[in-house]
């Protein structure tokens, strides 16, 4: 049982060390040397936990995500507007990753070649984020307004908006400053979203109806 003590002791203090410097500092400036050194750990012992920097990194993230995640589940037990629920959860997220640009990219570079346990976990935590999004937009709609797979990718528009946020946003630019016009501008267009695609499908109705007369007025006529 000591053993075991001793081994998460060791691991929660090279994870802290991760996070650390990891917040510091860009990904590829980290070095495992640098890790172990601020852990107070072998490098060898480092290693042993984390075979790659890429896996360690991720560690630190994924445990930040978990939390991350609890924070935003509570935010969507709450009663209030939407428009406040929404902003609330878009400021915890983009300050989340306000230093950790790099790791977008990361994932995105890693996500595709993830398989088996590895996919499964992201995925597990990936859709929990996208779950607390989508309870938060689907306040502002009508009931079955949009199917469940659209207002998955509705979801996935507005995290779109938030991941160029996070990885173009320039320096006099915080997540206060940049919140509310990604609020503002997503749910100015959503909130007009339903009336639009009844009018766009409506017109391609009647368009294809005319196109169907039309085309009945010539036959008669070559008759």
């Amino acid at each position: 049982m000591r053993e075991q003590d001793n081994s998460a002791a060791k691991h929660a203090r090279i994870l802290q060390a991760a996070v650390e410097l990891f917040t510091e500092r860009d990904f590829h400036q980290v070095l495992m040397d640098d890790v172990a050194t601020r852990a107070d750990v072998g490098k060898g012992t480092v290693y042993r936990y984390f075979p790659t920097k890429e896996e360690l990194y991720f560690a630190t993230i994924f445990e930040g995500w978990d939390q991350l995640g609890k924070e935003l589940e509570a935010v969507v037990q709450q009663d209030g507007p939407q428009h406040d629920l929404l902003e609330q959860v878009t400021r915890q997220v983009l300050s989340y990753f306000w230093q950790r640009r790099q790791f977008v990219t990361l994932v995105h570079r890693l996500e595709n070649n993830l398989a088996g346990e590895e996919q499964a976990d992201w995925q597990r935590r990936r859709d929990s984020i996208v779950g607390v999004f989508s309870n938060i937009l689907n306040k502002g709609l009508a009931a079955h307004a949009l199917s469940s797979g659209q207002m998955r990718l509705v979801t996935e528009m507005y995290l779109g908006m938030l991941r160029s946020i996070v990885l173009y946003h320039k320096d006099q630019e915080t997540p206060d400053t940049m919140t509310p016009l990604a609020v503002h501008l997503f749910l100015d267009g959503l909130s007009n979203l339903t009336p639009s695609l009844k009018d766009s499908q409506n017109r391609q109705t009647a368009g294809g109806k005319s196109r169907v007369r039309a085309t009945v007025r010539r036959a008669t006529a070559l008759n």
